[in-house]
């Protein structure tokens, strides 16, 4: 053949005296030709020079033995390792930063993770030696995540294939790298150009400077293509601004500027709420474990202040003495620090793992939950310095305090006020006890008496009044004069309180932004299918059955798809004759014949709109037809006893448009009716009809914009409406799919997620597999986060709630056993035991109520006008705090009293 079978040019190396020397071959014969395969991969093998300027064909001995070294097929070994070269090569591409690529955005709807991670700015920053591989590369050599690659990079000319005429002669010059090993973290498809499959990705930092194509020192400059290079902004705020600045000089130098969907404030609406609540809660834990530490440390020092006094008294200097003292302290603190920090700690982790492990959806991270012993010991430090702190103060304090003052345990200024309150109580007891021995001597002489009854009655009441106001006073005295324990028993109430709160209103706030953003939020969806172009049925590979199956859910909106059908013959039906196309000279390439292929196309949207998703370029219509023809619905009719396609007012017929390509090949005219039929082979039609060409076009682009380019299909196009394709095919099968959610139904759909993915991978009509991959991002994005905030509040909830319990009962039983000599002396003085015990339950119960009512109506007032926090809630943690508090009042109280008052205030050494 001297021309082209593909595209008719002549080939020089092909002329009569070749045709002739290839008669010349003898069977049985052996010769070498070089061939390659027609990029279609329908047309077959060619044949083609063994080398620039060189034959055809080259006759081989009986045993078909080459020497690669022999001059003759040197030349050919050349070419071979050429071309080898390229074959065994993939293209690799060194970026920064893969979670900034257009393609990777969810809202782009192309590149996707089938398992693993992108990289991101670290791994670059930090040369990880790390590559993303296209999912055919992974299933061709099964290679899995974690997998290491050896990859051995070379250069070219441009940075790509070896393919200009330097390449073809200098290749082998070129610069290759030593092969290293490179782990497999990502596995990616794209939705766009799926067939895309050579690619890798490693960062930039781990590609070789003898390789950079665009670094500093090339002694040419280098083309450079606009769609190479992206900008992502240091604040994505400031989009407008960077717009307005460069989007003039930009376009004067010949380029458009465009943003893919920013949503920063769906960033922003879910990350500020979490920042400030983690500000919050870090405030709240931090003052409680102050404030745990300070109560320890109390506790400590007023149960040892007397050993410490003895020392100083037996001459001991004070820092010696002051370091016996809190030494044992410092010691078990530290131990008890790094068991429970390690503990917590390593409890943290495991749960952040398990709570935020879905969150890297987006930015495709993975978390380290190695426990790094250099934040462990910083984690320590930072924890005990209050406490360190808290001790120097108290000790520094016992240090200018009195040694008699610290053994007899009082000050003088304590002694006058006790005295005072005592001679108070002792008063008010004391005409306690004559009412009751007047009472007693009346009910003996009451018939003597009965007289007087009234006025010792009323005298009774007075007294007993007189006496509670006392023990009142006194426990008011109390409380002011014992000013660190009220306050520590007020604010502990306060931020427990207060705490368990904030988490409750966090927890509304998070669930009404999280409710917000799933009504604020569009989910849509594609159907991918791997495999080719179309199946062997000769339709495309997507089903129309999912569109039903999807839709019974009632979670769909809509959805746009494309129909792809071909057909293999074509009947014309023309002054009242039908005929049908033959192959002719049209079809051939010379010798060639290629059989036709009668593509269809139909989509359920409107043609050139904008929620379409097919636009005709240069289209023409006749008059009295428009677009809108090809969305009425068609159906089965009758014509007598001949079945036909009518439409909604039972008219006969239906549109058809052709593109400008396929009128010219078949010779068709506007007006033409026409029937096209697939061949039995493949599949057998419903019906046979005919519908008129109304209608031709030029192209057809997608309303799809990729990344600022769109592409215009000029191939040989049919495009039916799709009613009528479902009228007369057993079954529709698409090229594209894409389907809208309902917003109202956006949570629902999150939760059903991989029961919606098994409908479409599970349904009996895929012929290949088929997956359904949902562009769910920008939701998980918001969502997420907010979700796991809670989860990490339900966690911390009830551990907190609990501690809360635990230490208010422990604290108020602490502050009661402190009162022992207290309700000793009230005893003795007569003060009846009723009453003592009302006495301190009541002084210990005011004061957390004072905290609790502070915290509630903190709360209260932040969270009217935003977030209210429901009644149930105040009196649950309330209830909660002062469940607690009433325990450890009740068994302290009881601690206290049931013993004899010389008993307690006997000191024990």
């Amino acid at each position: 053949m001297s021309h082209s079978i593909v595209t008719g040019e002549k080939l020089e190396y092909i002329n009569d005296d070749v045709i002739d020397e290839l008669f010349q071959m003898k069977p049985g014969k052996k010769y070498l030709f070089r061939t390659f395969l027609d990029a279609s991969g329908e047309i077959g093998f060619f044949a083609k020079p063994l080398y620039d300027d060189g034959p055809l064909y080259i006759e081989l001995d009986d045993n078909g033995y080459i020497d690669w070294e022999a001059p003759q097929f040197k030349i050919i070994k050349e070419e071979m390792d050429f071309i080898n070269e390229n074959i065994i090569s993939y293209s690799l591409i060194g970026i920064k930063d893969m979670t900034t690529m257009p393609e990777v955005q969810d809202s782009a709807k192309d590149y996707y993770l089938v398992e693993g991670r992108w990289f991101n700015k670290e791994d670059d920053e930090n040369q990880n030696h790390v590559v993303i591989i296209h999912e055919n590369i992974a299933k061709n050599y099964k290679i899995n995540i974690e997998d290491k690659l050896n990859i051995k990079m070379r250069d070219s000319e441009y940075g790509i294939s070896l393919s200009t005429e330097k390449d073809h002669k200098e290749w082998k010059t070129y610069y290759v790298s030593e092969p290293k090993p490179f782990e497999v973290v990502g596995i990616f498809n794209s939705n766009v150009y799926p067939r895309m499959y050579i690619h890798m990705y490693v960062p930039n930092s781990t590609i070789p400077v003898e390789l950079g194509r665009y670094t500093k020192g090339l002694d040419e400059s280098m083309p450079i293509d606009s769609y190479s290079y992206t900008f992502v902004l240091k604040n994505a705020e400031d989009e407008s601004a960077f717009i307005e600045k460069y989007k003039e000089p930009l376009k004067e130098m010949g380029y458009e500027l465009s943003f893919l969907i920013n949503n920063i404030e769906s960033f922003k609406e879910s990350s500020a709420p979490i920042k400030r609540s983690t500000a919050i809660s870090f405030v709240l834990f931090s003052v409680l474990l102050i404030l745990i530490q300070g109560f320890v440390i109390y506790v400590y020092i007023e149960g040892h202040k007397l050993n410490y006094a003895i020392e100083r008294a037996l001459g001991i200097p004070s820092k010696i003495s002051g370091r016996h003292l809190v030494l044992p302290l410092i010691i078990y603190g530290m131990i008890a620090s790094g068991i429970g920090g390690y503990i917590g700690f390593n409890n943290a982790m495991e749960k952040s793992m398990e709570l935020l492990g879905s969150v890297p959806a987006t930015t495709q991270t993975t978390v380290n939950s190695g426990l790094d012993i250099k934040y462990f010991i910083l984690f320590i430090l930072l924890s005990m310095l209050p406490f360190v702190i808290m001790l120097m103060l108290k000790t520094n304090k016992l240090k200018n305090s009195s040694i008699i003052d610290l053994i007899n345990n009082n000050k003088k200024r304590k002694m006058v006020q006790g005295k005072t309150e005592s001679l108070e109580v002792a008063k008010a007891t004391t005409i306690s006890t004559e009412v009751e021995y007047e009472e007693k001597k009346s009910i003996k002489t009451k018939t003597e008496l009965s007289k007087s009854e009234d006025k010792h009655i009323e005298k009774d009441k007075q007294t007993k009044k007189d006496s509670i106001r006392s023990l009142r006073r006194f426990s008011l005295k109390h409380t002011l004069r014992s000013k660190a324990t009220s306050i520590l028993l007020i604010v502990l109430a306060g931020v427990f309180t207060f705490s368990l709160l904030w988490m409750n209103y966090v927890t509304i706030k998070n669930n009404e932004l999280i409710e917000k953003a799933y009504k604020d939020h569009i989910i849509t969806a594609d159907i991918i299918a791997q495999g080719n172009l179309v199946l062997d049925t000769r339709t495309g590979l997507i089903s129309g059955r999912h569109i039903n199956n999807l839709m019974e859910t009632e979670l769909v909106e809509d959805y746009s798809a494309i129909a792809l059908m071909i057909y293999d013959e074509l009947y014309i039906y023309r002054d009242g004759v039908i005929e049908r196309y033959e192959v002719g000279e049209k079809d051939k390439v010379h010798v060639f014949v290629s059989p036709p292929k009668f593509v269809v196309k139909a989509s359920n949207k409107s043609y050139n709109s904008s929620d379409g998703v097919m636009e005709f370029v240069e289209l023409n219509i006749i008059d009295g037809y428009s677009l809108e023809d090809f969305h009425k619905e068609y159906i089965r009719g009758y014509k007598g006893l001949e079945t036909i396609i009518v439409d909604e007012k039972g008219e006969e017929g239906f549109p058809i448009l052709v593109s400008n390509k396929a009128m010219d090949h078949y010779e068709l005219e506007l007006g033409d009716k026409i029937s096209l039929k697939p061949n039995s082979n493949y599949r057998k039609l419903l019906m046979g009809t005919y519908g008129t060409i109304v209608g031709t076009f030029a192209g057809v682009g997608s309303s799809e914009d990729n990344y600022g380019y769109s592409e215009i299909d000029d191939e040989e196009l049919f495009i039916y409406p799709l009613s009528v394709l479902k009228t007369v095919e057993r079954g529709v099968y698409y090229s594209k799919m894409e389907f809208v959610f309902k917003q109202e139904k956006n949570k629902e759909i999150m939760e059903r997620k991989e029961e919606i993915k098994k409908i479409v991978s599970d349904n009996s009509s895929n012929e290949i597999p088929t997956e359904l991959k949902l562009w769910d991002g920008e939701v998980v994005n918001v969502v997420g986060p907010l979700e796991k905030n809670i989860s990490l509040l339900e966690v911390l909830y009830p551990v907190t709630f609990t501690l809360s319990i635990v230490i208010a009962g422990i604290l108020v039983f602490i502050m009661v056993l402190r009162r022992s000599t207290d309700a000793a002396i009230l005893r003795i003085l007569g003060v009846k035991e009723k009453e003592v015990r009302w006495s301190l339950f009541r002084e210990n119960l005011i004061l957390v109520l004072i905290g609790t009512a502070i915290a509630c109506i903190t709360v209260f007032a932040i969270s009217i006008k935003s977030y209210p926090v429901d009644l149930v809630k105040y009196i649950m943690v309330t209830g909660g705090y002062l469940l607690g508090t009433t325990a450890g009042l009740i068994f302290g109280i009881g601690k206290v009293t049931n013993k004899k008052p010389l008993e307690m205030l006997q000191v024990k050494e």
